[in-house]
């Protein structure tokens, strides 16, 4: 959830960063430990992850008007 959170903030966070370069040596693979950028978006990342988010805000909403349809649906699908 942390991870899409940063991700809808235009964030690249990065947990050793280094960990897979061969040009590095075994103590420098492991530094540093995190690496935040922001991200240079154009507009239309911008507008995707907006719609992606209102779209996760609506359904949570909706679930949690009307939590009985949720279960009664993952009924059918799990024993069809």
């Amino acid at each position: 959830m942390v991870f899409f959170f940063f991700y809808w903030a235009g964030i690249n966070v990065w947990i050793s960063p280094y960990l897979f370069d061969d040009k590095k040596g075994f103590i420098d693979s492991f530094l540093p430990l995190l690496q935040v950028q922001k991200r240079e978006d154009i507009g239309v990342w911008v507008a995707v992850r907006f719609l992606a988010f209102a779209t996760l805000v609506a359904i949570c909403g909706y679930l949690y008007m009307y939590p009985d349809n949720l279960y009664g649906k993952c009924l059918f699908i799990i024993f069809s």
